[in-house]
């Protein structure tokens, strides 16, 4: 059985000296992606969304803006290997920071028997390999 959807989770972060201006820069970024992940028939779906304030420390001059918005997401496409590997780093180009796809099968009703036609059919393809590798067919 083969994986038959794909997922692609991460976050998108965007930082400012003002709460506004983060959370207008997450909205155009995540706007890029939405639009991506549309084209390539995939769907998004937006998990938590996180909103922090760093306090500057005292005696060091801090780089930073100092508002932080954090959206989670979750991009979900067919399981085409190649592809979502291409996917992932072209959403990662476009600013999200991916964990490894995790690739997930439906479940499928199978019954005993069939799943015994299965490992008994896979057995004699084995089997017959071996053969043919002994005899050198």
């Amino acid at each position: 059985m083969s994986p038959n959807q794909a997922f692609i989770v991460g976050g998108v972060s965007s930082s400012a000296l003002k709460p506004g201006d983060a959370v207008e820069q997450l909205e155009k970024q995540l706007k890029l992606m939405r639009s991506y992940v549309a084209e390539k028939h995939g769907e998004i779906q937006m998990m938590e969304r996180v909103r922090t304030l760093k306090n500057p420390q005292p005696g060091k001059a801090e780089s930073d803006p100092p508002f932080q918005v954090v959206q989670r997401l979750q991009a979900t496409f067919s399981s085409d290997a190649p592809m979502v590997r291409r996917r992932r780093k072209s959403l990662w180009v476009l600013g999200l920071a991916v964990v490894p796809a995790r690739l997930r099968s439906r479940p499928l009703k199978v019954t005993l028997s069939s799943r015994l036609q299965i490992r008994l059919s896979a057995v004699k393809a084995l089997l017959k390999a071996r053969l043919i590798n002994c005899i050198g067919v």
